[in-house]
């Protein structure tokens, strides 16, 4: 997975097997932070309850309650720290989700993105 130049283009089997890693190791933080990083670096990312994410633009955000990578309180602490955002929930799909937008949810959760981005667009 190491390049001599950043991959930022290039297949999603280029890239997937890092989250694959990551999530089944729960490396997340430790490949973007690095092994050793102080709690002070990492403090900006938390996402308490009580923090405020007022300095962020309203954000739309589709979660799934069954999600097993994320846990939807992270969604709902953005949402409410945050000024306009939305959140758009469903039941019982996988973290990806909305990459299925045949699908009846995923169809949807992109409609109500443009209508949040449209509806943005427009205050």
């Amino acid at each position: 997975m190491i390049h001599k130049t950043p991959l930022v283009f290039g297949p999603v089997d280029s890239r997937y097997p890092l989250y694959v890693y990551a999530r089944q190791k729960g490396a997340f933080q430790e490949l973007v932070f690095g092994k050793k990083v102080d709690h002070a670096t990492k403090a900006p990312f938390d996402l308490i309850p009580e923090r405020d994410f007022h300095f962020l633009p309203p954000l739309f955000l589709a979660h799934s309650l069954s999600d097993q990578d994320v846990p939807v309180t992270e969604s709902m602490t953005l949402e409410k720290g945050t000024l306009g955002s939305e959140l758009h929930c469903v039941n019982g799909l996988p973290h990806d989700f909305d990459t299925q937008t045949v699908e009846a949810e995923g169809k949807l959760a992109y409609e109500k993105a443009i209508s949040f981005l449209n509806k943005k667009r427009l205050d």
